[in-house]
């Protein structure tokens, strides 16, 4: 029977990759067109915003033009993932765990205790040479991320990372339903993730565009630490083999995750 499974799952898997290499060939046929990606990020921000879009509204954005993509040349730190389930398929989405650094707010103890998968996915994430630590609180990078005298996280394999390429963060909550709270959630977080950025390097937030998250301002949040917003893309949890989001409370409302209004805020510094 676990060899069925493991077949299956390997089936679903390349499936999915077929489909992510179709989508990819089809996107760099549009780099022939003169408008460039960032007028159309743009343009498709704008049309999101307005009539029957997502913006202020209560609605969502219809139009998918571009998808979250990493790879396994870029060195990526995620803050906030609770099961590690989002971990293990960016591990499958970018073919290796190397360069990961992969964190929890709770304790290993209490992640343990609260999602019955995560012994399991913790011992794949091992397997796949990717740097794991508990107790990181996103808006005290400086404080609860594990590194040395100079500055420096330790990775699997004996490498060290000083900065990464890309720092993600996804569908951040503060578990209350306060709009203040959570605006303090990302504009802190910003400031703590901002001296871990490579040059160049970019802050992935992940969110849902419609109502109450669309009053956070994330784009506000992030301009009050002098980041400024590149591009928005959408966000398909398939690009990530297993990802199931999780609420950290257990009291907290369900969070259902509408496919349509999930889009990635992507920020680099200031120039």
């Amino acid at each position: 029977m676990a060899k069925k499974k493991r077949v299956k799952q390997h089936k679903v898997w390349r499936e999915r990759k077929q489909r992510r290499d179709q989508q990819r060939r089809r996107s760099s046929l549009t780099h022939l067109q003169p408008t460039s990606l960032a007028a159309r990020a743009v343009a498709s921000s704008r049309s999101a915003s307005s009539g029957g879009g997502g913006g202020g509204g209560d609605g969502c954005g219809s139009g998918r033009l571009w998808v979250t993509n990493y790879t396994s040349r870029q060195s990526i730190l995620v803050v906030g993932d609770g099961d590690f389930s989002f971990s293990r398929g960016l591990v499958q989405h970018r073919g290796s765990g190397r360069l990961l650094v992969l964190t929890a707010y709770d304790s290993r103890a209490v992640t343990l205790a609260k999602y019955q998968v995560a012994e399991r996915i913790l011992g794949e994430l091992e397997k796949a040479d990717a740097s794991v630590f508990f107790g990181v609180d996103a808006t005290r990078l400086d404080r609860t991320l594990p590194r040395s005298e100079d500055n420096r996280i330790k990775l699997r394999k004996g490498s060290m990372a000083a900065a990464f390429d890309r720092i993600v963060f996804n569908f951040p909550h503060t578990g209350k339903q306060r709009v203040h709270l959570n605006r303090n959630l990302l504009r802190n977080f910003f400031a703590s993730a901002k001296p871990w950025l490579k040059q160049g390097g970019e802050i992935h937030v992940t969110l849902k565009e419609r109502l109450p998250y669309t009053g956070w301002n994330v784009e506000e949040q992030a301009t009050l630490n002098d980041l400024q917003l590149k591009v928005k893309l959408d966000f398909d949890p398939d690009e990530f083999p297993g990802y199931h989001h999780h609420t950290t409370d257990p009291t907290a409302v369900k969070f259902e995750l509408d496919r349509h209004c999930l889009k990635t805020f992507v920020f680099v510094e200031k120039q």
